[in-house]
């Protein structure tokens, strides 16, 4: 009898996990995809297979009904996953009563799934958002069913985390080089250069595109925005998300916009030049609000983590803290969706808080990150790729999540736990610095990479996937 599974597959185009590679080992009880056009195309090419049972999207999956099978005793059990999906939802909905309703329904409906097909395993393929399609491998970790997330290990290449017990499984099959781990440590993106494309469009509508773009090239996306509520007479917009479509007036956009230039403005007023042999510790301030750290790590709150770095730093060192690179990048095609409720992620007040801190120092944008890096006594990153650069450069690193990051193995890694331990960590990185030397475990962490990572892009990607489950699944078998 076949295993019956749950999986979300992340990709905007073609299946990255298609149906026909699963069904030699299991029944598909649900099969989440990201687009309604993706399900629907996907319901009819299934129609009449028995190999799956539910095609859902994921704005599907945001409208479920799970009230038939609404129970207190679960909603007690899975606080912990309705605190992560709520906060999650501040991304695109400022409405706790429907938020809380949508987690609630979802949930629900999600542990009849359970319940219905006696689920044997739970594969999402992305990192834990706060989706609720997260909730899937909560309830499989609550019932010992064995759940995975397909989490992001450098800008480019994805591992397989073990979400019950918080560790990475091996991909045989991964066939990820030196060049390629070196080369996927910095995003290559540039939203602000970002255009409409032209291509395979009619006459009049490759005129209205480049028009769009030189409304780009003056003022931005807030322009064209605001010339396509003037042509539609509604300043009423929505904002369509991959979870559904939410109210985002124009308004709102624009008032977000002209608050954004006023953190700017305030973060380099405040920012300055780093000291010639000052003994420093870099932290590199993430992006908000990010998938990557809202929900999956222990301590999310980077007004909080710095100011705990900043209280163990060891006697006449400062604190160097430099803005993610793309923070006040949002007045263009890719970024706007991040004005929605900024203020709930990163404010004003953020930055007059970390300013009370006298050891701390804003960093010039100027500043090239690789200078700090080298310049550095060590780097501070919640679960960010420096954390592999800081590898390649033999610096130390404090890491503040956990056990989500990858690589475990390397000697210059100092993973937070607690006040205390960071604290002991720092003094003894200022009497003791060649404790976290790495140099000589170097080419074996450089392995553990490699035999652990692979890319999305591969055409071999499902079969890596899968394979690697496969044999991780089976060894957990011959072992009991």
């Amino acid at each position: 009898m076949k295993k019956n599974v749950i999986i979300f597959d992340r990709s905007y185009d073609k299946p990255l996990l298609p149906p026909e590679l699963l069904a030699a080992n299991y029944h598909i009880a649900v099969l989440i995809v990201t687009t309604d056009a993706i399900a629907n195309s996907m319901r009819e090419q299934y129609e009449c297979d028995t190999r799956i049972t539910h095609i859902l999207s994921m704005h599907d999956v945001e409208q479920l009904n799970g009230i038939p099978y609404l129970d207190y005793e679960l909603l007690q059990t899975f606080r912990e996953t309705q605190y992560k999906i709520e906060f999650a939802y501040h991304r695109w909905l400022n409405d706790g009563m429907l938020a809380t309703n949508r987690f609630i329904n979802a949930l629900c409906w999600w542990n009849h799934i359970f319940d219905t097909f006696h689920i044997d395993l739970v594969l999402i393929d992305n990192l834990e958002h706060g989706y609720t399609y997260d909730i899937p491998a909560h309830i499989a970790k609550h019932r010992g069913i064995p759940a995975f997330f397909v989490t992001s290990s450098t800008c480019s290449h994805v591992s397989i985390l073990h979400h019950n017990y918080g560790t990475y499984i091996p991909l045989p099959l991964s066939q990820t080089s030196d060049t390629e781990i070196e080369n996927s440590l910095f995003y290559k993106f540039e939203p602000d250069t970002t255009r409409y494309s032209t291509e395979k469009l009619s006459v009049s509508k490759k005129i209205k595109r480049k028009l769009a773009n030189i409304m780009l090239s003056v003022f931005g996306q807030i322009l064209v925005d605001f010339a396509n509520c003037l042509i539609h007479k509604d300043f009423n917009t929505t904002m369509k998300t991959a979870a559904g479509i939410y109210h985002f007036p124009f308004w709102h956009k624009a008032y977000s916009l002209f608050y954004l230039k006023k953190m700017k403005r305030l973060y380099t007023s405040l920012s300055v030049q780093p000291q010639e042999n000052e003994n420093f510790i870099f932290y590199a301030m993430h992006f908000e609000p990010e998938g990557g750290t809202t929900v999956c790590v222990p301590l999310q709150n980077q007004l909080t983590i710095i100011q705990m770095l900043h209280s163990a730093l060891p006697n006449g060192w400062k604190l160097y803290v430099k803005e993610h690179p793309h923070q006040f990048m949002f007045n263009n095609i890719e970024m706007g969706y991040y004005l929605y409720n900024l203020k709930w992620w990163k404010s004003v007040e953020f930055y007059q808080e970390l300013r009370k801190l006298e050891n701390l120092s804003f960093i010039d944008f100027n500043i090239s990150s690789q200078l700090l890096i080298k310049q550095s006594k060590a780097i501070a990153t919640i679960n960010g790729t420096i954390h592999l650069e800081s590898l390649f450069n033999n610096k130390p690193c404090i890491v503040f999540g956990g056990k989500n990051i990858l690589l475990q193995c390397a000697k210059n890694m100092i993973y937070v736990k607690n006040f205390t331990d960071l604290q002991s960590s720092l003094e003894k990185l200022s009497k003791e610095p060649c404790v976290f030397d790495n140099s000589e475990n170097f080419f074996q962490c450089l392995s553990y990479l490699k035999d652990y990572t692979t890319t999305y892009l591969s055409p071999m990607y499902a079969k890596i996937i899968l394979h690697g489950i496969h044999d991780y699944l089976k060894n957990m078998e011959i072992t009991r």
